[in-house]
């Protein structure tokens, strides 16, 4: 499955489930496989009208503007990829990989996905769209079937190390993937679990940006972490 058919698959449950009405687009994603890194986030935001021009913000205040899925599917992903370069929400991504070169090391890649793709800056409201039971941490079908597609765009990407920046997607992705103490390496002081037959870094987080984000001292604990992680899976 590539990465057309992964971001389909996304337009056509926003399709099944919001057939009576225009809802907001869902994010598409453009191809990140084989990435260093991968930065999973919970959903997106609405977008700030700074960062868009009019077309693409009534893009994004419906999928059903686009002419067609092709269309449609094409223009979300020009617009993930030009969030990535003026957003706030990837500067500290962006800053990971430009310390690696700094400290003269090799040059890194990185990619980003969500694990929901309902756009809501509030996480309050976003989680009336996707929990069955709150309470209970149980996701109703709208949710399940998109963390499954998330995890098939993990599987796809096949990064050497993941980093999950958010709490609630880690203890969403850690429920759906069976993440247990036992893959938690003592010695390293991460979670390896298995990708495409490899084992896989990944590092369980809050925010890296916004009112909740780490401090900036746990932030630089962080992003040593991540450099002698990738140091061993180098090796």
């Amino acid at each position: 499955m590539g990465i057309n058919e992964i971001n389909d698959k996304i337009i056509n449950l926003w399709e099944e489930q919001f057939n009576e009405q225009e809802e907001k687009s869902p994010v598409l994603f453009p191809d990140d496989r084989g990435r260093d890194i991968l930065f999973i986030g919970c959903n997106p935001s609405t977008g700030e009208k700074t960062y868009f021009d009019h077309e693409e913000h009534k893009l994004l205040r419906s999928w059903k503007y686009a002419k067609s899925k092709k269309d449609c599917r094409d223009r979300l992903v020009a617009i993930e990829q030009k969030s990535r370069t003026i957003s706030k929400f990837f500067k500290k991504f962006i800053k990971i990989k430009e310390e690696f070169s700094l400290l003269g090391l090799r040059e890194i890649s990185w990619g980003h996905i969500d694990l929901f793709f309902y756009r809501d800056t509030s996480q309050d409201h976003f989680k009336k769209f996707i929990m069955g039971d709150s309470k209970k941490g149980i996701l109703n079908e709208f949710g399940e079937k998109q963390l499954s597609i998330a995890v098939d765009l993990i599987n796809y990407i096949s990064p050497k190390l993941i980093v999950v920046a958010n709490s609630f997607a880690s203890d969403m992705l850690s429920k759906k993937l069976n993440i247990s103490d036992s893959q938690f390496n003592e010695d390293t002081g991460y979670h390896i679990i298995t990708i495409n037959g490899k084992d896989t870094i990944i590092f369980f987080s809050s925010m890296l940006t916004g009112r909740r984000a780490l401090d900036n001292r746990s932030f630089e604990r962080l992003k040593w972490h991540i450099r002698q992680a990738l140091r061993v899976g180098d090796k």
